[in-house]
Order: structure tokens, then C-alpha cells, then sequence
């Protein structure tokens, strides 16, 4: 009989596109060495193919639903499932998956009842101890809401507003579990010297680089090297998954997305104002609407045109809001919408271009849903409003909004803060920095080289082995 510490600990990763199951491949080959096997879940032919020569384990989701029937209608399966799992809406479910909405509704319902369906025949008949995962999109929601009724641990793994570090966390509405367990037994307790002196390093170097974390899009341009991997991918999705890749046959969306994209920056730019420094402002910054940052942990506020027509109604007199659109989304916004926020009164549509510090700098205080704006506001030592949950709002240096009707009291209380708790705001800096793990987790197409890099791929896995192995 195997003693405890000879007894190898299960993961399953998943794998919808080449970029990632070459980065989890390796990653999951060094866990080995750790005593942490790997069973990879996976969504299309390419990536099984690659990952079964590279000797893996590997399920074939999109087999099993070819093979499986449904044996009802998919709403009534999915309302037992609500119950079952004390769902609250599977809409909300269908709503964080664009890649199935975008097929139409009744293909999202059944595909919505076949992850749930898979999800617990191979959790009951497969030995798993961890799912690692993401937090958005069935691929991801599906698995991390049926592994807790089979002792399944499931651990999202994202980046963190510090660069260069990543998160594995069981919380998936914004919160990270591991920073409110620290923070909540730290929070009062003095700094030593050396925090001190990590904590000024890090936040001064974020003010004076004015570093952003993680712009990793590419400016939406059309060049030949975007058709040449566009042609790649479409061959890929046409030939080798024959459209059956839930999350690879909407290529064709996603490159009218990108040529939209392209387009849209060209005329946006007669659309922005600059901003007027002198002016009261409070900075808004637009939200990505396709992220899981709205989609998933903000549902209520995707409507932001709507939201931001609220907000600059309640302002005080003398106050200005300031948009702009997302890093990461610069021609992602429809003009048309650019155009009815441009209209509001009281808001200026300032030039994407602008560097967010400056706006953060001078603006008399941060609102935001869940942006890590908020976070950098903070480092600056302004008021910040938050509509949604984020991991710094348990700070107790914001103003949580939670109630819609205190609105106008809100602003009143965030626009004549006189003080900031700058002791509070070190000690929270701190328990951040002791919340993240170093190494580079940006792995998608693009990024892999960089991700697998040996030195980087070793800070990756000791992370994981910190986390996985207690």
C-alpha cells in the first residue's frame, strides 16, 4: 500500500487552442517531477493530437458530445441543474460565454447542458484533485461549479494588476481568497522595515514608470502577418476540428470584430476631447463589455452607456466625468456609443491615448466598476468609488457603492474626503505583494515563447507547487 507522501495528486487543465496547450503541456511536464500528474480536457483535434504525441493524457470533450443525446428538453435539464447546484441563473452562465451566445440560443442551451453533463461523468470517473481553470465561459464556469460536489479543488489562474506575478484563487467574483485570509489577520499589524521599504519601491516605481499591468493587445491593424494567421487558424477550425470547436469555429466573427476594430480606431480619434486638467473631473474608465470583468463578475453594469448616463446625472454642480476607452479595447467600442457617451452632459470622451496616471493624477476621484484603476487610484492616494467587487474593496479605503439610491451621497463623500489613511494603504499594498506569485502567466497566442521561457516556466511551477502542495 502507497504512504501518503507516494500517493501522485490529479490536475486537469484544458486546451481549446494550440497557444495553450503548449504552455499547460509545459507547465503540467514539470509538475511531474512534483509529483502532480496532468489529464488535459480538450476541445479540439489539433490540441489533442499535439498534446497525445507529447504523451499526455487527453479527453476529447467535443467526442463525448457527439456521442451524447440529450435526453429532454435543455431548459427543463438546466433548471434541475439550477437546483441541484444552487445555481442562481444559468442564464447568467449562457451570458459569460460569447463564443456559444454568438451561435444562437438554443445551441447555447444544450452545449450549457452538455458541460454539465460530461463535467460529472468524468469527475465520477476520474480520480481529480485539482481543476485549473479560468473564470469565464462554460469551458471554465461549468467545471469549477460541479468539482465542489466531488471534493474538487478549482483554482482560477489569471494575472494580477503586478506585473510579472500570477494568482491561483478559488474566488471567481473579483475577490482573491488567499489576500482577504492574509489581509484579514494583517490589516492592523505594523510593517516591518524591509515591507516598507518593498512596498515605496513598488508603488513609487508604478507612479514614476506609470506603468499599466498586462497591455498586451496588439493595436488593431489589419497587416499580412494578421491575415496569414487568420488563413492558419481558419485551415485549422475548417480542416482538422471540422467546425466543431465550440471555441475556435467563430473566426469568422472574431475577424470582423478585428477589422471593425481597425476601422473604428481611424475615427474615433475625431470623436475624443483632451483632457482640461483644471477642471473637477472624476475619471471613468470604459470597461472591456466582452471580459469577464462585466460578463461574469459585474453582469448588472454591461449596460455602461446607460450607467454613465446615470452617474453624470448626480454629479454635484462644477464636476466633469472623464472616459476612456480600455487599453486593451482602443476601437472596440462601437462610434455610435462613443458618440451618445460623447453627448452626455457633464462627461468628456478623453483621447485613448491619453496615459491613464495623468487622468488618475489629477481627477478628484476614481468611480469604476472593477477596473484596476481603482487599484492604481489607490497607489495615488485618491478617493475611490467602486460599483462592483474588486479585490482592493475590502481595503476599507473605498467608497462600495452598493445601493443606487446613495449615489449622490457617495460623490459627496468621495469628493470632500480630506484625508487619506496612508498607514492602511501600505499595509494593504503589502498584503497584495504577499498574495502573488512570481512568473509571467500570459500565455496566449503570441506570448507562449515567453511564458515557456526555462527561467519563467520554473517560477510558474514553484507556484503552483506552493499553492497545490501544502
Amino acid at each position: 500500500m502507497k504512504k501518503d507522501s507516494e500517493i501522485r495528486k490529479i490536475v486537469v487543465f484544458d486546451a481549446n487552442a494550440m497557444a495553450f496547450a503548449r504552455a499547460r503541456f509545459a507547465v503540467a511536464k514539470k509538475l511531474e517531477e512534483a509529483g502532480i500528474d496532468s489529464i488535459f480536457i480538450s476541445y479540439s483535434k489539433e490540441c489533442s493530437k499535439y498534446l497525445t504525441e507529447k504523451g499526455a493524457k487527453v479527453i476529447d470533450i467535443i467526442n463525448y458530445f457527439d456521442k451524447l443525446s440529450l435526453s429532454g428538453n435543455a431548459e427543463k435539464l438546466l433548471e434541475e441543474y439550477e437546483k441541484k447546484y444552487d445555481i442562481l441563473s444559468a442564464n447568467l452562465l449562457i451570458l459569460g460565454d460569447l463564443n456559444y451566445t454568438w451561435q444562437g440560443r438554443k445551441t447555447a442551451l444544450e452545449g450549457l447542458a452538455k458541460h454539465f453533463i460530461f463535467w460529472e461523468d468524468f469527475l465520477s470517473k476520474n480520480k481529480v484533485d485539482f481543476i485549473v481553470g479560468g473564470t469565464e465561459r462554460f469551458i471554465h464556469e461549468v467545471p469549477r461549479i460541479v468539482s465542489k460536489k466531488f471534493g474538487v479543488q478549482f483554482y482560477i489562474w489569471k494575472f494580477p494588476p503586478v506585473n510579472n506575478h500570477f494568482l491561483l484563487i478559488k474566488e471567481h467574483n473579483g475577490r482573491w481568497d488567499n489576500l482577504n485570509d492574509y489581509w484579514e489577520k494583517n490589516k492592523d499589524r505594523p510593517l516591518t522595515k524591509e515591507e516598507e521599504t518593498k512596498v515605496a519601491e513598488f508603488t513609487d516605481g508604478i507612479k514614476n514608470r506609470k506603468e499599466r499591468s498586462y497591455l498586451f493587445n496588439r493595436n488593431p491593424v489589419i497587416t499580412f502577418k494578421e491575415i496569414k494567421w487568420f488563413l492558419k487558424r481558419a485551415y485549422a477550425n475548417i480542416f482538422v476540428d471540422k467546425m466543431k470547436n465550440p471555441y475556435g469555429k467563430n473566426f469568422m466573427k472574431i475577424a470582423k470584430i478585428k477589422a471593425a476594430m481597425a476601422f473604428r480606431k481611424k475615427l474615433a480619434p475625431y470623436l475624443y476631447d483632451l483632457p482640461k486638467f483644471e477642471e473637477k473631473y472624476l475619471f471613468y474608465p470604459l470597461h472591456i463589455p466582452s471580459d469577464a470583468q462585466i460578463l461574469v463578475k459585474a453582469p448588472q453594469f454591461r449596460d455602461q452607456l446607460g450607467l454613465i448616463d446615470n452617474l453624470c446625472h448626480h454629479l454635484p454642480i462644477g464636476y466633469k466625468i472623464y472616459v476612456k476607452e480600455h487599453p486593451n479595447d482602443t476601437g472596440g467600442t462601437k462610434l455610435r456609443l462613443l458618440r451618445k457617451i460623447k453627448n452626455l452632459p457633464n462627461v468628456r470622451l478623453i483621447d485613448a491615448k491619453v496615459n491613464s496616471h495623468d487622468l488618475i493624477k489629477n481627477a478628484q476621484a476614481i468611480i469604476t466598476v472593477n477596473s484596476n484603476v481603482g487599484w492604481e487610484g489607490l497607489l495615488y492616494e485618491k478617493p475611490v468609488i467602486v460599483l462592483g467587487r474588486a479585490f482592493y474593496d475590502i481595503s476599507g479605503l473605498t467608497h462600495n457603492l452598493r445601493d443606487f439610491y446613495k449615489l449622490p451621497e457617495t460623490f459627496q463623500k468621495a469628493l470632500n474626503q480630506k484625508e487619506f489613511d496612508k498607514e492602511k494603504l501600505h499595509r494593504f499594498v503589502n498584503a497584495v505583494l504577499n498574495s502573488v506569485l512570481p512568473g509571467y502567466e500570459f500565455h496566449a497566442e503570441g506570448f507562449v515563447d515567453k511564458f515557456c521561457e526555462e527561467e519563467n516556466l520554473n517560477k510558474i511551477v514553484e507556484g503552483f507547487k506552493k499553492v497545490l502542495i501544502q
